[in-house]
């Protein structure tokens, strides 16, 4: 008697283990375990598909016969068109369990606005001359792959920025995830440590105004975006060019993962060359008369003039002698260059305005061209007397040199009478 005592107890403890680890649905003769073996993706996406296996084994002795498998969806997933819900299993044998389990699966469409974390999904089985029973609920994991912030239409007020002066750099911050993303900030990174044996620093001659260089975005929904600004000043000494600034994002996902990510922004300093045209200097002063014109080009700005290019267009009022154009060069700030021209003057009314066609580049290689009317002055002959203008003759010393003849000859003329005037004495 105690020996079936001790059996039955076993039998009862055996039994109280198995229910205690997994989730039992049992006849008379069979005990069947339903596991959810995986789920791929892992984890799934909204507005994807998922594929969820499950393993149905017997840990029965008996065989569990006409078993049936179905799976109740609930959202956020649904039975993609095609697949059967209920599974007809046939018989499952005794103690048929590990590598010789039964394996189902079932492919299910994500709801887009699936919200991420774990999700429950239901089956339920039945085997000959019994019910449907419910087993415990499953958790599919749904997460966005990669919530990815994105910057887009970064735009600079004015566009190019003038050393000393400000600009108002935009950026719009769009959520392109399906989920919430909190917690954003950008950060401007004006000063970064290069790599290397010796610790240096890159630093942009550039200074936030007003603020930080970080800004900060509460939440994004989904889709969502949102506008920040930045005022920046450009150091007064900063050189004109196009600077890669980089800028640093880092954002929260729904289910608090932590995300970093490294962008760069181009910033150009910089603007147009503030180039003056004048007349230098001019050998012609009157009609009839041919000569050089030079044109001087100042760059009274603070950005440097490239490639500058000099022309002098065609007028009916001269004839240009040579060539009409000349390549000058760069023009740094505060310098300046000239170009000469030879012209024959045909006629006047008293000025002439020399038509010049300047091109130029910027820092950025932007092309200028600007047309100049440069003042060229024209005088008569009365003017030319009156200003001093006039070119001086030679009459002056012809008479100087008649003068001293004449003066020698009466001399001479005097000389010789009194000698022969001694000689009759």
């Amino acid at each position: 008697m105690r020996k079936v005592i001790i059996s039955l107890m076993f039998v009862l403890m055996m039994c109280s283990a198995a229910s205690a680890s997994v989730n039992t649905l049992s006849d008379i003769s069979s005990h069947l375990f339903i596991t959810l073996l995986n789920q791929e993706p892992d984890p799934a996406e909204p507005g994807k598909y998922v594929d969820v296996r499950f393993k149905i084994e017997n840990y029965g002795i008996e065989p569990a016969s006409e078993v049936e498998i179905e799976i109740l969806p609930s959202f956020p997933f649904t039975l993609v068109q095609g697949e059967d819900a209920v599974r007809n299993l046939g018989t499952i044998g005794g103690r048929q369990i590990g590598r010789v389990g039964i394996i189902e699966k079932f492919r299910l469409k994500v709801d887009p606005e699936a919200i991420e974390g774990e999700n429950e999904i239901v089956v339920r089985y039945k085997q000959a001359y019994g019910g449907w029973i419910e087993w415990d609920a499953f958790n599919i994991t749904v997460r966005t792959q990669d919530a990815i912030l994105a910057v887009e239409e970064v735009k600079s007020t004015p566009e190019q920025i003038v050393p000393g002066e400000t600009s108002q750099v935009s950026m719009k911050i769009v959520n392109l995830a399906d989920t919430l993303l909190k917690d954003i900030k950008v950060t401007l990174n004006l000063e970064r440590i290069l790599a290397g044996t010796v610790t240096s620093y890159e630093k942009f001659p550039f200074a936030p105004i007003g603020s930080s260089n970080e800004k900060v975005i509460k939440q994004l929904a989904g889709g969502e975006s949102k506008e920040i600004v930045f005022t920046l000043a450009a150091e007064p000494t900063a050189d004109a060019n196009v600077y890669k600034v980089p800028m640093t994002i880092t954002y929260i996902d729904n289910i608090g993962t932590n995300y970093s990510r490294t962008n760069l922004i181009g910033l150009i300093v910089g603007g147009q060359p503030d180039l003056v045209v004048t007349l230098e200097d001019s050998e012609v002063k009157k009609a009839k008369q041919s000569g050089t014109v030079s044109i001087k080009i100042v760059n009274k700005g603070v950005a440097d003039a490239k490639f500058v290019y000099i022309k002098l267009a065609e007028l009916d009022k001269y004839d240009i002698i040579g060539v009409d154009a000349t390549y000058v060069g760069n023009i740094d700030s505060d310098d300046y260059e000239t170009a000469d021209f030879e012209i024959y003057l045909k006629s006047s009314d008293g000025s002439v305005n020399l038509p010049i066609v300047l091109e130029y580049r910027d820092a950025t290689n932007k092309l200028y061209t600007e047309n100049i009317q440069v003042p060229l002055s024209v005088y008569s002959k009365s003017e030319l007397k009156k200003y001093g203008l006039e070119e001086k003759s030679g009459s002056g010393g012809i008479i100087i040199f008649v003068v001293i003849v004449v003066a020698g000859l009466i001399i001479y003329w005097r000389w010789k009478k009194k000698k022969n005037k001694q000689k009759k004495q």
